[in-house]
């Protein structure tokens, strides 16, 4: 029976006893729609869009070499990623058709080609052996390949991820030069993954209703995993980089519900030039792409290479816990339910700034 017919619903499944067959014109779509929430759906149709771009690769055997995803820009990888859901009906074929060997090649090639970590390797992974469970399950093919498939061991005491030191988080918060509104708008997201430590969905989802005080703070109301709210204290001059958005973008008069950051667009040229606001939030690629732009403009390219979203959290911890902060208090800070997550940081910083080789290094070198 060819693929195009499980597709279709046609056969005896033995899955289909444990629930109904499908029969919406986009399959995939009705699967992520119950999920449980936006969130989590935005994640998982990403890392299926992964999954998808290497069976289409494996198919026509252009499945991408060592090297070829990172030497492309940010607007080509998303375009290929956007292209693998183009055709929810060509999406679901080669996820009905994908076997146990198409399961563990991908697996390969994520950790062997791409160079991704473990972690991230196990998370995109979980999203392709639960969708052709999940297709199994509604009768849509045959059988399930990931059974019993298990993900990469992991050392969950260490972050692969590498932070800024202060002097280049310093110069990156200080590139962003004029009074252009983009420029306005880049400071302030630049300076809450800096010196809050905002996730970039974190960022992506404040609104305008989320910014206030508290027992005289400036404070913003933060959701992060699981939406459960924490207050981010706003310093001096993220408070000042916020303002400046606010006022020159004129966001103090939008609903409270508004999204605080949105595209702008410049129309018109000299005295007659204005400025258009874009009505929804910029999305997590939007805001990645402004991270890179300023880290290029303010770092060596091997730096600024390495700098993304997360790498500014990991930045935000690593100055906390040098300068003192408490690791509670970088835990909350940072919305992590388990404190062993912000250890992992604290267990870097450590072994780097006081690791054992400096005590060999001054005895063989007399002290020094």
């Amino acid at each position: 029976m060819s693929g195009s017919e499980l597709a279709k619903g046609g056969g005896p499944y033995p899955c289909r006893d444990r629930a109904a067959s499908m029969q919406a014109g986009d399959p995939l779509g009705d699967m992520l729609a119950g999920q449980l929430s936006e969130h989590t759906r935005r994640a998982y149709r990403a890392d299926l869009a992964h999954f998808l771009l290497y069976l289409r690769g494996e198919e026509t055997g252009r499945v991408l070499q060592p090297g070829q995803w990172q030497e492309l820009g940010p607007a080509e990888r998303q375009a290929l990623l956007e292209e693998s859901w183009r055709d929810p009906k060509e999406a679901l074929r080669l996820l009905v058709e994908a076997d146990r060997a198409s399961l563990v090649g991908y697996r390969a090639h994520l950790l062997e080609s791409l160079g991704l970590s473990p972690a991230t390797v196990n998370r995109r992974l979980s999203a392709a052996r639960t969708v052709v469970r999940e297709l199994c399950l509604r009768g849509l093919r045959p059988d399930n390949p990931a059974d019993g498939m298990k993900g990469l061991r992991r050392n969950g005491n260490h972050s692969t991820t590498a932070g800024l030191g202060a002097a280049d988080a310093k110069a990156l918060l200080e590139a962003p030069q004029g009074d252009g509104l983009h420029v306005v708008r880049d400071r302030a997201i630049l300076s809450l993954m800096v010196r809050n430590g905002l996730r970039v969905a974190e960022v992506r989802d404040l609104r305008v209703g989320d910014l206030g005080e508290d027992q005289g703070f400036r404070v913003a109301t933060i959701r992060g995993k699981g939406r459960q709210p924490r207050q981010a204290k706003l310093a001096g001059p993220t408070w000042a980089a916020l303002d400046m958005w606010l006022a020159a973008a004129d966001r103090r008069a939008a609903e409270n519900g508004a999204p605080l950051f949105v595209a702008v667009r410049k129309r018109g040229r000299g005295e007659e030039a204005s400025w258009l606001l874009g009505n929804g939030p910029l999305s997590t690629q939007a805001l990645a792409g402004i991270v890179s732009k300023w880290a290029l403009a303010a770092l060596p390219a091997e730096v600024a290479n390495r700098v993304h979203p997360h790498a500014l959290r990991h930045t935000f911890a690593t100055i906390a816990l040098e300068e003192g902060a408490s690791l509670r208090r970088v835990q909350y800070a940072m919305g992590h339910a388990d404190p062993r997550t912000t250890e992992r940081y604290d267990r870097a910083r450590e072994n780097l700034s006081d690791n054992a080789a400096d005590y060999v290094t001054r005895a063989l070198n007399g002290g020094e």
